[in-house]
């Protein structure tokens, strides 16, 4: 696999479309975007995704000033302590870790891989498979000596597959209901497509049935997403791609070459682009908003 250089695709289109391609090289993602037909547009529910992922982005900056404003508290004790003992953070620690995730701040369990002293910052690697490579030494939480050990070896290790569990397509925990057809991860890390058949909303997990056959009875709420669409835009130029058969390799005209499993239903630039015009859309409407309000308020 490689990507296809202007010459490739030169020789692979007709005059005219080869000059189309070329002028869409120049053009912004949201614009490319929009030359895609209307129908495909709406059936890929842009405009739902994008305002979820306003929600999600406007809930996220909350959470990092709440994380913020708690590490600067931490920081403060840890300052009137005079000394951080950087010996209890050594690789192959247990420890307990505050993360911060689309629900809210959480913890999660894991094992030191390396410590940097100068940033206070270590890695960390996740039972469930996840990492953190610059996690505030402030926000981990030793374990007890009896619970300290090496990286287990049934534990699931990082996998490319986990490129599709963005969080920009994580449910909320109201959208996880029994019936609903998901996209869920597996314990190795990677992902698949299955049905919701039971929900624990106390441990916060759900029981999956895999597509494939398998069955996973405690499925974490945040590895599971909406289900992946047949509808996805390419990576580069962001045409509509719709799959209705065959293997997940695949190659655009433009030239780029991607996994449908792991690509993102919208590439983030892309999302980018659009939430800053409905972020911006959305300003000037409370602003003209509050021109009314102040024209209409008697003098």
């Amino acid at each position: 696999k490689y990507t296809l250089s202007a010459r490739d695709v030169e020789n692979i289109l007709s005059a005219d479309k080869y000059e189309k391609w070329q002028a869409t090289r120049n053009t912004s993602f949201r614009e490319r975007f929009m030359m895609n037909d209307k129908e495909m547009r709406d059936a890929l529910k842009v405009d739902k995704r994008v305002e979820t992922e306003v929600k999600r982005r406007e809930k996220r900056k909350r959470l990092q000033k709440d994380m913020e404003a708690a590490e600067a508290m931490m920081l403060r004790e840890n300052t009137k302590k005079k000394k951080f003992h950087f010996r209890h953070f050594r690789h192959g620690v247990r420890v307990n870790v505050a993360l911060m995730s689309a629900h809210g701040p959480r913890q999660k369990t894991g094992t030191i891989l390396e410590v940097n002293e100068s940033s206070m910052t270590a890695s960390i690697i996740y039972d469930d498979g996840e990492f953190w490579g610059f996690a505030p030494l402030t926000y981990i939480h030793v374990l007890p000596q009896n619970e300290t050990s090496q990286l287990p070896h049934d534990m699931p290790f990082l996998t490319n597959g986990g490129e599709a569990l963005l969080e920009e397509e994580v449910l909320e925990e109201e959208e996880i209901v029994e019936g609903r057809r998901v996209t869920a991860g597996w314990i190795n890390g990677d992902v698949y497509p299955g049905v919701i058949a039971s929900v624990n909303r106390k441990e916060k997990t759900a029981t999956i049935n895999y597509d494939d056959g398998d069955v996973w009875d405690k499925c974490p709420f945040h590895k599971i997403r909406e289900e992946q669409s047949s509808l996805k835009c390419c990576p580069r130029c962001v045409v509509i791609i719709y799959k209705y058969d065959g293997c997940d390799s695949m190659a655009c005209l433009c030239g780029e070459n991607f996994d449908w499993k792991t690509c993102c239903t919208i590439p983030p630039k892309l999302m980018d682009e659009l939430v800053e015009v409905e972020v911006n859309k959305r300003e000037n409407e409370a602003k003209t908003d509050m021109k009314i309000c102040s024209n209409e308020s008697p003098p």
